[in-house]
C-alpha cells in the first residue's frame, strides 16, 4: 500500500509538472542553492547565482536534459556567483564566454575566496580552488585563514551542436593559508595550471542520453613558507573524467574519477557517484536535488545539493 501510494504521488507529481511547464526558451537563469553532508548537514555552503544568454531566442530546453541545456545552447553568456560558508567565509567569480559565428569560443572568468576557522570534514569541494595547485584538499582539517584568487582563461570549438573540446590556462594566488591540523604555519602559493578538456553528449533513442566529460591538467606550482623563508617548487600531472546517463529529460545517474601523480597526496585515485533529479514545477520555477556517495576513499554518509531555479 506504501509503495503504491508512493507511486501515485510521484506520477501526480511527474504530470502535474509535465502540464505546467512549457519548456519556453529562456536568457536568463537565477539559481539559490544549499550543499551539505547527511552528517552535518547544519555545517554546508549557500550560493546565489545568475547567468545570462545572448543572441537568439535564447536557449531551448524542450529536446535536451534541462541540466544541460545553457551548456548544449553553445551561445555568448555571462554569470556571476556567490557562495558562503555558514558564517565562516565566502566566495565569488565572474566569467565570460563569447561565441563567434565560426563555433569558436573564448572564455575568461576572475575568483576569489576567503574561508576562516571553517571545519572539513569528508567530501568537500570549493570548486575551482579544491584542486588549487593540483592537489586534493587534506579531506578532515580545520581551515584557520584561506584566502586565494585567480583567473582563467579558455579557447575552444564546438565541432557540432553538442560537443567541444577546449584548452583553459589558469593562474593563482593562494596567501596567509595556515592549517592547525598539525603545525602551526603560514604558506604562499603560486600556481600555473594548463589544461586540455573535451565533452560531449549523445543522444538515445529509448533514453535522454550520455554526457561525457574528460581533462588532463598539467600543474606547476611554488609554494613559499614566510616564517622560515622556506620554498620548492614541482609540478603534478592530473586526469579527471565524468560520466553522466539522462535517463529522462530530468533524471540522471552518473560518476566521477580523479587520478594524478600528487606525491603528497595518499588518495591518488578518487571516484564516486551521483544520482540528480531536475523537477521543473513550472514554466518559471524548477528544483533541483543532487546526491553523491563517495566509494573510494570510503566515507561516511552521502552528500547533497538542493537548488530552486527560476528561467526566464
Amino acid at each position: 500500500m506504501k509503495r503504491t501510494t508512493a507511486t501515485a504521488i510521484l506520477l501526480s507529481l511527474t504530470g502535474s509538472a509535465a502540464i505546467a511547464a512549457d519548456d519556453n526558451h529562456y536568457k536568463h537563469e537565477l539559481q539559490a542553492y544549499y550543499s551539505s553532508s547527511s552528517e552535518n548537514f547544519s555545517d554546508g555552503r549557500y550560493g546565489l547565482s545568475h547567468r545570462s544568454y545572448f543572441g537568439g531566442d535564447g536557449v531551448d530546453q524542450s529536446s535536451v536534459p534541462y541540466a544541460l541545456s545553457g551548456e548544449l545552447a553553445q551561445k555568448t553568456n555571462f554569470g556571476m556567483h556567490f557562495a558562503g560558508f555558514n558564517g565562516n567565509g565566502k566566495d565569488y567569480h565572474v566569467d565570460v564566454e563569447y561565441v563567434f559565428h565560426s563555433k569558436v569560443f573564448i572564455a575568461a572568468k576572475y575568483y576569489n575566496t576567503e574561508l576562516k576557522d571553517y571545519e572539513v570534514d569528508g567530501y568537500f569541494s570549493l570548486g575551482d580552488y579544491d584542486d588549487f595547485y593540483g592537489m586534493n584538499i587534506d579531506r578532515n582539517f580545520t581551515i584557520e585563514d584561506y584566502k586565494s584568487d585567480g583567473y582563467i582563461g579558455a579557447i575552444g570549438y564546438y565541432f557540432d551542436p553538442s560537443s567541444s573540446i577546449y584548452f583553459d590556462y589558469r593562474r593563482g594566488n593562494l596567501k596567509n593559508y595556515r592549517t592547525i591540523s598539525l603545525l602551526d604555519f603560514e604558506w604562499k602559493t603560486t600556481s600555473n595550471n594548463y589544461g586540455v578538456g573535451a565533452n560531449s553528449f549523445v543522444d538515445f533513442v529509448h533514453t535522454a542520453g550520455l554526457y561525457m566529460e574528460a581533462k588532463y591538467t598539467y600543474t606547476s606550482y611554488k609554494q613559499k613558507r614566510t616564517d622560515y623563508y622556506l620554498s620548492y617548487t614541482d609540478s603534478i600531472n592530473s586526469l579527471d573524467l565524468e560520466l553522466a546517463w539522462y535517463l529522462t529529460q530530468s533524471f540522471s545517474i552518473g560518476g566521477q574519477y580523479h587520478t594524478d601523480d600528487n606525491d603528497y597526496d595518499d588518495n591518488d585515485n578518487d571516484y564516486n557517484v551521483t544520482a540528480a533529479y531536475f523537477w521543473r514545477m513550472t514554466d518559471l520555477f524548477s528544483a533541483r536535488f543532487e546526491v553523491t556517495k563517495q566509494l573510494e576513499p570510503d566515507l561516511d554518509g552521502a552528500y547533497g545539493r538542493i537548488s530552486f531555479d527560476a528561467r526566464f
